[in-house]
């Protein structure tokens, strides 16, 4: 059986509780009390390229800091290769964000040179020791393997969950063993790769290799309200750029006792102190520090926490249609469960948060086998989220200004200025 549908990619989170079966077809997955995610994914080849910059990052939580010096940049400055303007940004001295889609839950953020990759799934199948009979998907069209020889240099890796459609651990091996201190001059790193994380990861992370004993990695476990600050330093020592990257209450995907998983708002701290920036001071104002984003894959948030966020969200990376497992057959008894929220949650989440642009996570945009498919169904769509966003009941002069953009086409850049 084969079918082509839009699912967010944590898309099969079963939650039971005392042994609570779904249906029989679910039986054969339910190992626990409940399953959370399961989800499978495999990649096919589409683009070609090659090449990679050289960087080298620092990474200061609030206990420590360290510092380091950043390599020359990479000599290739074509457009046409994947990820160009990463490389760029790296170097340039202009004030933006910028994004790539990577499929699934997988983003490319370069913000103030920094370039964070979140939950990335770069090597093979998203597939949870799964036989493809049961369940398992494709992404449409970026490379299943060869991908992370594509990126620029990394300075940090964000994860949001400690699942593996977040935290996939044919990725993070691969990861552990590339981001490593070397001297080739192609990919430097003579200092640590910032890793942050859920408690959650710790596990699938330490599984994988990464661990703080090892000199190459400097690993963060956060949960809502820790601060963790990424920065690079230029060749002569004195601060370039920092981000602050604070973690927020994300989806709960077990029992209501387990901790939630993390989203995440990141932003430029360049602004915020005077550490480095004498000159830039003694030239003139400084510019505006680029946009700021937040990011969350189920669109679960907790609304009184995001309210008492002072400073304003440029950037919304959200799910704007959902996901939830029904009941085959139909039954007036049991219902199904909603695993990643639709348009009305995302409308909430907008409205808190005032963001200029809203990008619409396609993590479900993926092409499925296996038996699960059928009971996989769509809550809402993006045409009910713009809808209800400027329905008269809802819309406002600030609704009326929010960007959404779309389409989202993976592994193209996308550029925003302050």
């Amino acid at each position: 059986m084969e079918s082509t549908m839009n699912f967010p990619g944590n898309l099969f989170r079963i939650r039971t509780l005392s042994g609570f079966m779904i249906t029989a077809t679910c039986a054969v997955l339910l190992s626990s009390s409940y399953i959370n995610n399961i989800d499978a994914f495999s990649t096919r080849p589409l683009l070609a390229g090659s090449g990679s910059g050289t960087s080298v990052v620092l990474k200061a939580s609030t206990s420590s800091t360290t510092t380091v010096v950043t390599p020359p940049p990479h000599p290739s400055s074509s457009s046409t290769r994947l990820f160009s303007s990463h490389f760029y940004n790296k170097t340039s001295t202009e004030s933006t964000t910028i994004l790539t889609y990577l499929e699934i839950n997988g983003w490319l953020l370069t913000i103030d040179g920094i370039t964070i990759l979140i939950d990335p799934i770069l090597e093979g199948a998203l597939d949870f020791g799964l036989p493809s009979y049961i369940y398992s998907a494709s992404k449409r069209t970026l490379p299943s393997k060869g991908l992370y020889e594509l990126l620029p240099p990394i300075d940090c890796l964000l994860i949001t969950q400690g699942l593996d459609d977040h935290a996939h651990e044919r990725t993070l091996k691969k990861l552990a063993s590339q981001l490593v201190v070397t001297t080739d001059n192609d990919r430097r790193r003579p200092a640590p790769l910032s890793i942050i994380a859920p408690p959650s990861a710790r596990d699938t992370l330490t599984k994988c290799g990464f661990s703080n004993n090892n000199k190459n990695f400097d690993i963060n476990y956060i949960r809502s309200g820790d601060d963790d600050v990424v920065i690079t330093k230029d060749k002569n020592g004195s601060s370039k750029n920092s981000i602050k990257i604070k973690a927020t209450s994300g989806a709960l995907v077990g029992p209501p006792w387990q901790a939630r998983e993390n989203g995440y708002i990141i932003r430029s701290t360049n602004n915020d102190d005077d550490d480095g920036k004498e000159d830039s001071k003694k030239k003139g104002r400084r510019p505006p520090p680029p946009p700021s984003v937040y990011i969350e894959p189920h669109v679960e948030f907790i609304p009184k926490e995001l309210q008492r966020e002072k400073d304003t969200v440029d950037i919304v990376i959200t799910p704007i249609s959902g996901q939830g497992v029904g009941i085959l057959p139909p039954s007036p008894f049991l219902k199904g469960f909603e695993l990643v929220h639709g348009p009305n949650d995302a409308i909430r989440l907008v409205d808190i948060l005032k963001p200029k642009y809203v990008i619409p996570m396609q993590n479900g945009d993926v092409d499925t086998i296996g038996f699960i498919t059928p009971i996989i169904q769509s809550i809402g769509s993006s045409n009910d989220f713009e809808r209800k966003l400027r329905s008269s009941n809802n819309s406002n002069d600030y609704d009326d200004k929010i960007e959404i953009i779309t389409p989202i086409i993976p592994g193209k850049d996308m550029t925003f200025s302050s």
